[in-house]
């Protein structure tokens, strides 16, 4: 008993000091939050909350919640698919209630786990990386102001959740990556898709995930093939979009960028390649004349490589890239370029595994692919500049290819070469003459029996020479033609590279991927071919079943106007302006806003100087990272997380309601917070290789800059929290912020209008009524043209009575939208000029009315009203009968149709609707006194 007290002693202040920096983040972050626990519900909270349809209803709503959509009404609006945290919301009412404490309560601790998780996989990542870097970084990202909106709106819950699954995907695939275990890319897999699955725009993690694996733990090609599959499998069942071929489209643009990715952590293998490319055309030529007979030494030089070895014919060499071009093939057929693209991206990624076999036939049917491509090209009426950039492209491939590729790879360059002249000497719709085969084998020539240099000198002395008509003709013409002179521009830096023996390999590979994606613009638009047609029918299928709960979610202009972009110009501006709007809002988070929306920002052009600024500055960003990787691949991994984090909501992509918001800086936060701490420790110079960096020993002046920043942001932060207590709090303190916001300044004006219901008395009421008025009015000060604001003014208006100011917002409601058949409108309108005795206008929205709500009481009422007032009894009675028709169970349509006959002084037939009416209501006293009234006058 004794030695167990005692292991328990020696245990304890052990377990404390080993996760001390953890427990500092999980208390740094409740302090920092507990003062949003005491908040009330807000923004959007209700829906999720508040007798909300499904969550009401607790745990047995659950498989409900999984086939439904996140929001939709009565009136079939519906939007987004997030189960996910809709299942949390369930649960949490199945045991507490609706209860807003409660709510707040949980966002606080999921906040709490989800800055803890990010400290273990700092961590985790860094391997060597001192833990008190790791500590700053998360506290760093803990404090940072824009995240009151997410933990203080219980309605965000999504982007906490969505960003716990998100960590945890990448926590599992770090585990596949260096234990090399398949099977970890399960849970991976898995958690990536609830993290989609709590909100969509966490589809960036399925590029940050393979980035920070491939950084930190460069992972076999086959576990990094494979983890993109179980992460674009999720997206591609996640994603909704009305084109089939649009989401490939998305799904290639991800796989590619993560290929990148790839290919850029394996820098010094791609080195090694272009070095052994350099070198080898000296060994080739000092073998050739060291030999006494260049016919004799021709042969085997010839020889060696151009058939594959027996090792080289195994099925696990070639099997792969036979299969990638027979997919290819499909795509030439079909004239797809997703397909097209998608194919050569993988035989590119092939060509660098490090098994030569592999290697050989991944260039072989790159090759393949280049000729079919360009030969099926040739068989459409292409346009002559087409043709001329293809040979502008080609000339330094295939030069390349024989006299710089590997040595084992010298039989599909030879190969390469001999079917390309075959083809260009007789197929004259290439447009490459019999006189231009000659030269190209003299050029050929030149550099296969000289030192090289001579023949890339004679290329570029003609370059040089083509190059200076080209510039002459660019600046005495008008109608300069780029596509038909291009050729010099193209060939004159590949030329410069060979010469100099710098980046030769890099310049010859964008010469074969703009060959490459070239190709399928060399074909004709085909209407619809049978298989793209079947195979576009197959895919909106698949996605009718999958998305059935689903529907885009319309946005209105004022919350955001750039889907209606005049130009492509102007959508990219734009998108660069919001982008450099979220980097100053990332750094200086104040002040912040409950919403942004129109005119906050406006429509840019891409010439702007903040569009060209944001450019320059990211482009700068993108450049830094790229320079520093090898060097500090934290600081770059911080880097490319924000720029690919923050581009999901640069609204060029998807358009969120409100343009930009706070909580959307949740994932590029840590980003940030990254290049932050690290920045500062890198400007210091004291991240070195061990990495044993202590309080103790930083720099003054760095403590003092990083308890600055820390401390402002916490100030922030407990602050901003008070603002979020409940919708009016927090929309009064923001709107002189956004003063220019037409949505804005609607939302507060509508929570004012909702909050005086609450209270009993109209004196109570007024007040914030005329608050209202003030938000309302500037709302249509900013947009003339929203139809919701002023129908919405002309109701308060008639509520102080106000006749003259009701009917003319309610008239510039119909007017800013006539072709809305808002039946209340109609109404009111009607009802307005019924009391202004204008006859012909109220009878007419009274008919619009009717026609609108044909089962609706009111609407026969106030119209057979109308027509009683304007002398027309026979059209009131028919109106009445009319009603009966279409409402026999009303009792209310009989007793009118009786109250007109009395005008008509047909007793007898007034007697009998009263008896009908008195049958559907038979303890209604109105009616029989009205009976018996008529029964003593006959």
């Amino acid at each position: 008993m004794a030695n167990k007290q005692h292991k328990a002693k020696v245990q304890s202040p052990s377990f404390l000091k080993d996760n001390l920096y953890g427990i500092i983040v999980v208390l740094f972050c409740l302090l920092l939050y507990a003062n949003s626990i005491p908040n009330d519900y807000n923004m959007d909270d209700e829906l999720v909350t508040i007798n909300h349809k499904l969550t009401s209803k607790g745990i047995s709503a659950i498989p409900e919640i999984f086939t439904s959509p996140y929001y939709s009404d009565e009136s079939g609006y519906a939007y987004e698919y997030r189960p996910f945290v809709l299942a949390t919301f369930a649960i949490e009412h199945s045991l507490f209630g609706d209860n807003p404490l409660v709510s707040h309560f949980f966002n606080w601790i999921l906040y709490a786990c989800c800055t803890l998780l990010v400290y273990i996989l700092l961590c985790n990542l860094t391997g060597r990386l001192s833990p008190y870097i790791c500590l700053a970084i998360t506290l760093i990202f803990a404090a940072h102001p824009s995240h009151t909106e997410v933990v203080c709106s219980i309605k965000n819950r999504d982007e906490i959740l969505g960003l716990i699954a998100g960590l945890t995907a990448l926590y599992y695939a770090l585990k596949a990556a260096r234990q090399a275990r398949l099977v970890w890319l399960v849970p991976a897999g898995l958690f990536f898709l609830i993290s989609l699955m709590c909100k969509i725009t966490f589809i960036s993690f399925a590029i940050i995930i393979p980035l920070m694996v491939t950084f930190f733990n460069k992972p076999r090609l086959t576990v990094f093939l494979l983890l993109l599959i179980s992460l674009l499998v999720p997206s591609y069942f996640m994603l909704d979009f009305p084109s089939f071929y649009n989401k490939v489209f998305i799904l290639f643009a991800v796989f590619s960028v993560n290929v990148f990715f790839y290919v850029l952590a394996d820098a010094r293998t791609i080195l090694r390649f272009v070095q052994e490319g350099l070198y080898t055309i000296k060994s080739q030529t000092a073998q050739l004349l060291a030999s006494a007979d260049s016919s004799v030494a021709l042969s085997p030089h010839l020889s060696r490589g151009m058939f594959p070895s027996n090792d080289y014919l195994k099925v696990s060499a070639w099997i792969m890239p036979v299969v990638l071009f027979c997919v290819y093939g499909l795509g030439l057929y079909l004239q797809s370029k997703v397909i097209i693209i998608l194919i050569i991206s993988c035989l590119s990624l092939l060509y660098f595994h490090k098994k030569e076999s592999i290697s050989y036939w991944a260039l072989f049917f790159l090759y393949v692919c280049l000729i079919t491509g360009s030969l099926s090209a040739s068989w459409y009426d292409i346009n002559n500049h087409y043709k001329k950039i293809m040979l502008a492209l080609l000339i330094p491939v295939l030069l390349y290819g024989f006299f710089f590729g590997r040595p084992t790879l010298k039989g599909p360059h030879l190969f390469f070469i001999f079917i390309t002249i075959a083809a260009f000497a007789c197929f004259p719709s290439m447009h490459f003459s019999h006189s231009n085969t000659i030269i190209f084998i003299l050029l050929f020539c030149s550099l296969y029996f000289t030192k090289g240099r001579y023949g890339v000198l004679a290329i570029g002395v003609f370059s040089i020479i083509s190059l200076g008509f080209q510039l002459y003709s660019l600046a005495t013409s008008a109608s300069y033609n780029w596509a038909n002179n291009i050729a010099p521009f193209i060939r004159l830096p590949w030329v410069i590279a060979i010469y100099l023996k710098k980046g030769l390999r890099y310049m010859t590979g964008l010469h074969v991927i703009a060959l490459l994606l070239l190709i399928p613009y060399l074909h004709k638009p085909v209407s619809s071919p049978a298989i793209a047609s079947q195979i576009n029918t197959v895919g909106k299928q698949l996605d009718a079943n999958i998305y059935k709960v689903k529907t885009d979610r319309p946005l209105s202009f004022i919350e955001n106007p750039f889907m209606e972009a005049p130009s492509t110009q102007v959508r990219i501006g734009t998108s660069l302006r919001i982008m450099l709007t979220y980097l100053q809002k990332v750094v200086i988070p104040y002040p912040l806003a409950f919403y942004y929306g129109y005119k906050t920002i406006e429509q840019t052009p891409l010439t702007s100087p903040l569009a060209i600024l944001s450019a320059v500055l990211h482009l700068l960003m993108v450049i830094f990272a790229l320079a520093i990787y090898k060097h500090n691949k934290l600081l770059s991994a911080g880097i490319w997380i924000y720029i690919i984090s923050a581009s999901i909501y640069s609204n060029y992509f998807i358009p969120p309601p409100g343009i930009i918001a706070d909580r959307f800086l949740l994932v590029p936060s840590l980003g940030y917070s990254i290049v932050l701490v690290v920045g500062l420790l890198s400007a210091w110079r004291k991240l070195k290789s061990d990495n044993n960096l202590q309080w103790s020993t930083t720099p003054q002046a760095l403590k003092l800059t990083f308890l600055a920043i820390l401390c402002s942001y916490s100030a922030v932060t407990f602050s901003r929290n008070f603002d979020w207590e409940n919708h009016l709090t927090l929309m009064r303190k923001d709107i002189t912020y956004v003063n220019e916001s037409a949505q804005a300044h609607n939302l507060l004006a509508l929570n004012l209008m909702k909050y005086s219901m609450t209270l009993g008395r109209v004196e109570e009421q007024q007040p914030l009524w005329k608050e209202a008025i003030v938000h309302f009015k500037k709302s249509l000060d900013v947009y003339p043209h929203t139809f919701n604001v002023a129908y919405d003014l002309g109701r308060v208006y008639s509520m102080f009575n106000e006749t003259d100011s009701s009917l003319y917002y309610f008239k510039l409601a119909n007017t800013i939208d006539p072709a809305n058949d808002f039946p209340a409108l109609k109404m009111s309108l009607g009802m307005l000029y019924q009391q202004k005795d204008q006859a012909d206008s109220a009878l007419h929205f009274f008919l619009e009315y009717n026609r609108l709500l044909p089962g609706d009481f009111e609407g026969y009422d106030k119209l057979g009203y109308q027509y009683f007032k304007m002398g027309r009894k026979d059209m009131a009675l028919e109106i009445s009968k009319k009603a009966t028709i279409n409402l026999p169970a009303d009792y209310r349509s009989y007793f009118n149709v009786a109250r007109s006959f009395v005008e008509l002084n047909q007793i007898d037939s007034a007697i009998l609707y009263l008896r009908k009416a008195q049958q559907l209501n038979p303890n209604d006293q109105n009616i029989i006194n009205s009976i018996q009234t008529l029964s003593a006058r006959r």
